[in-house]
């Protein structure tokens, strides 16, 4: 009888906490969250205490071998309340399970979350975050055929609700859509992060659902390369069908656009090039004589992607490190809604070159020169945002440090090789 009175108060004592861990891009708090291999990557918390108050700690480790240490977080958790929270982890490597634990201050644990997996991916896959304002208008990317589903582009949803406010744990994606309606649910914390992101090498492209939304958020008005006026009543015309076919069959080894992951040399030696993925987009002629609606684009700065005439559709602006693209319509309306080529005109919008959607069976061979060595140093995720300038007074500070300031230092010390 008292051990069955035991279990009862421990299973309501576990009841009264509800314990939500989100790993990775798009996680709904299953094991769905994707996560790039050598990146960074974002952890979300949910916490609902219906019992007593209490200080916690929370735990996150990995549970692969050499997984690195573990992080713990103080949370207050007073009775009744509901947190949330977020913080930036790095993955090491592929096929990690991660092991969640929250503990009272006396390291007694309340609730916990066991062999936690995500889908991982190779560093060099694409991967595309998404904050639509509907739930079928999440952008989507052309199919790969092939065994390698870790090198497939991916597409990861995001909320308002878990979106990152550490600008570092957005690092591993190449691209964010951005609904205006959307940008109106992001608080402070996690605009700001959005914006420190896009500086440093990020590239958001923004689709505009009312141009109030936009005036709405300075933050975002600020990063818009054109103003939006009144809207006009377009036809496609077949201009979407051949920006799309004039897509980039490859990656030059180094870009004006930072940030984008990849290699210059992929598929098999030996065999001949294959044709350009973008020009096995299918036609639609449905599509093609449709009409839609757009705002009529102020162009401040930038370069213009694609236009109707004089009317500007896709614009561009470098942001300091990244870039901004500004679409003057809703991928989200029809007739794109629609649209049967919608995932390669994603494809070609955050510019994907055809060798990556050609077939998922590539490996990337050989590797680079002392010249590439230091370009895809300058143009490294971890470092480039420091700029290069200091990059290279940091060498000649080493050099100094190693050279004859060492020579001196021992020699002063009479401990002379």
């Amino acid at each position: 009888m008292a051990a069955a009175l035991l279990g009862f108060l421990s299973v309501s004592a576990q009841a009264d906490i509800q314990f939500d861990v989100f790993l990775g891009y798009g996680s709904g708090g299953a094991n769905d969250g994707v996560v790039r291999e050598a990146a960074w990557f974002p952890v979300a918390c949910e916490i609902l205490n219906d019992g007593p108050a209490f200080d916690a700690v929370f735990e996150l480790a990995s549970q692969q071998i050499g997984g690195g240490h573990t992080i713990r977080l103080p949370v207050e958790l007073p009775s009744n309340t509901r947190k949330r929270f977020s913080f930036p982890v790095f993955s090491g490597g592929r096929y990690a399970s991660w092991y969640a634990r929250l503990a009272d201050d006396r390291g007694k644990t309340k609730a916990e979350r066991t062999d936690i997996r995500t889908q991982d991916i190779s560093w060099e896959t694409y991967l595309l975050g998404g904050l639509p304002r509907s739930f079928g208008g999440l952008p989507s990317l052309p199919d790969p055929e092939g065994p390698r589903d870790e090198i497939k582009p991916r597409v990861a949803r995001l909320t308002a609700e878990l979106f990152p406010d550490n600008p570092i744990a957005l690092e591993g994606l190449d691209a964010l859509y951005l609904n205006s309606e959307k940008a109106l649910e992001l608080g402070v914390p996690q605009a700001t992060a959005l914006t420190e992101w896009v500086r440093g090498g990020g590239h958001l492209i923004v689709a505009p659902e009312q141009a109030q939304d936009i005036l709405s958020t300075p933050w975002l008005e600020t990063l818009m390369p054109a103003t939006l006026g009144s809207l006009s009543t377009n036809r496609t015309g077949g201009l979407f069908a051949q920006w799309i076919r004039s897509g980039p069959s490859d990656k030059p080894p180094f870009e004006s656009w930072t940030g984008d992951p990849g290699s210059s040399i992929t598929g098999r030696p030996g065999q001949p090039q294959e044709q350009n993925a973008y020009l096995k987009a299918a036609m639609d002629p449905a599509f093609e004589t449709s009409e839609f609606p757009a705002f009529n684009l102020t162009r401040r700065d930038g370069q213009v992607l694609l236009a109707a005439g004089a009317d500007p559709l896709i614009l561009t602006a470098e942001r300091d490190r990244g870039r901004v693209t500004l679409l003057a319509f809703s991928p989200e309306r029809e007739p794109f809604k629609s649209w049967k080529s919608k995932e390669w005109f994603w494809a070609r919008l955050v510019g994907i070159p055809g060798s990556s959607l050609s077939r998922a069976d590539r490996n990337i061979y050989g590797g680079n020169s002392a010249d590439g060595i230091l370009g895809a140093m300058i143009d490294s995720r971890q470092i480039r945002k420091l700029p290069v300038e200091w990059l290279l007074i940091l060498l000649i500070v080493y050099l100094v440090v190693i050279g004859p300031l060492d020579h001196w230092w021992l020699k002063k010390i009479n401990r002379q090789i």
